[in-house]
């Protein structure tokens, strides 16, 4: 269902910073154990690839999207720092590579690096108590599914897209490189071995590595009756005008020319994170969130990971977080474009220009890419998940979201015999 994501992200930095405090209570001055200085820079290698919801800007294209604000955040003993601002890597390099000098507490230990980040975000990450809320949707069209939403999804909201960021944290690593040359920065031999240790006051040159995306990717593919050979027509029959009963099956097969039909819009993907925390965690997973589709054409054929593990002609992008979650529900949605009213299987029917809503769960599932060393998440950091969905019958549909709950599941096994038939026979 998904493939290894593209990496090759390397950065190196560090900063300058007053100790900040690491909680709640009052800001603790630390006394300065000397200083080093250090040239610091930052390597970006990318893949051939171009800057979100269409293939490029979330890299599935040919050129990779710009990266912005790179930014690295030392940490003294878990303690986050003042962010130093790196600048951007401009879309289209195949290779970019900058550095500068700084001077930074002797007693740094370790580095978050960031990128994609919002600079209004990042200003405050240095504080105990940072919180990234989800960006609002630009989804305005559907104030009745919003209102259908506060009434019938408890708790739940209406949430965008987070943008394609990057993150790495030398503390849950091998640490980072530092190492003593009279070299620039991108001309260092040998790094030596990376280590969680203090820089200390000898150290000039810092690199940081395992920089990656700190989101993934949904890669979705749409078809319609894709190699079910039924009679079309007999599937067109729940189609039908708005004054028929929808008891009544006598429905006219649609004869649709260009432009009409039943036509994608989007995706709506529950329980995404409406809030994360500095590790780029999700806090809170009660959004529901919703990407417009950017190719509403319907496939013939399913998609595939290419050889860079890329799928670059979906019908819809979406950059979600990271979850822990057994299950997903993700809901298509098409808007009826027939000049025809659809009537679902539920008995409602949606009219000419409304909306109906085709579902699935999705689960974990042990494929060529998901081992007992290596349990891929559904959604997961660094990687793209492929989802080829086909819809069978228009009548499925929902004309809402389908609510989800959280139930256990059991069985018990019955290992009595019953009493059967009792002979007492003379041969």
């Amino acid at each position: 269902m998904r493939n290894l994501f593209v990496k090759g992200f390397m950065a190196a930095a560090a900063v300058v910073a007053l100790a900040s405090c690491s909680n709640d209570e009052e800001v603790v001055m630390t006394t300065p154990e000397g200083d080093a200085t250090v040239t610091l820079g930052v390597s970006v290698s990318v893949p051939g690839t171009k800057a979100a919801t269409t293939a490029d800007q979330v890299n599935q294209d040919a050129d990779f999207a710009a990266i912005t604000g790179i930014s690295v955040v030392p940490m003294i003993n878990g303690v986050r720092q003042s962010v130093i601002a790196l600048g951007d890597i401009t879309a289209g390099a195949t290779n970019k590579t900058s550095w500068v000098e700084e001077t930074i507490q002797s007693s740094v230990n370790g580095f978050r690096v960031y990128a994609g980040v919002p600079a209004e975000v990042l200003n405050g990450i240095t504080t105990s108590a940072f919180s990234y809320a989800a960006p609002e949707t630009e989804d305005n069209a559907h104030s009745d599914l919003v209102t259908w939403m506060e009434s019938n999804m408890t708790g739940k909201s209406l949430i965008g897209q987070y943008p394609l960021m990057y993150f790495a944290n030398t503390d849950a690593g091998d640490g980072y490189y530092a190492t003593q040359s009279e070299s620039d920065w991108n001309l260092v031999a040998d790094w030596g071995t990376k280590s969680k240790n203090a820089i200390g006051t000898t150290n000039n040159r810092v690199k940081i590595d395992g920089v990656q995306y700190g989101v993934g990717v949904l890669a979705s593919g749409v078809a319609y009756r894709r190699n079910v050979t039924a009679d079309t027509a007999e599937e067109e029959t729940c189609f039908g005008d708005a004054d028929q009963a929808s008891g009544d099956t006598n429905y006219s097969a649609l004869s649709l020319s260009d432009g009409q039909g039943m036509i994608l819009k989007g995706i709506f993907i529950q329980d995404q994170p409406t809030a994360i925390d500095a590790d780029l965690q999700g806090t809170d997973h009660s959004g529901v969130l919703v990407a417009a589709a950017t190719d509403a054409t319907l496939k013939t054929e399913k998609l595939t990971f290419n050889d860079q593990n890329r799928v670059g002609t979906a019908n819809i992008y979406a950059i979600v977080m990271p979850e822990d979650n057994k299950a997903v529900t993700v809901s298509f949605q098409f808007q009826n474009n027939t000049g025809k009213s659809l009537y679902l299987k539920s008995g409602d029917e949606i009219a000419d220009g409304g909306y109906a809503y085709y579902s699935t769960t999705l689960t974990p599932n042990v494929n060529g890419n998901q081992t007992a060393e290596n349990p891929l998440k559904i959604f997961d950091a660094d990687y793209t998940t492929l989802l080829n969905a086909n819809v069978i019958n228009w009548s499925n549909g929902t004309p809402y979201l389908p609510q989800t709950t959280d139930v256990q599941i059991g069985v018990e096994i019955d290992v009595d015999w019953q009493k059967g038939l009792e002979y007492d026979v003379e041969i």
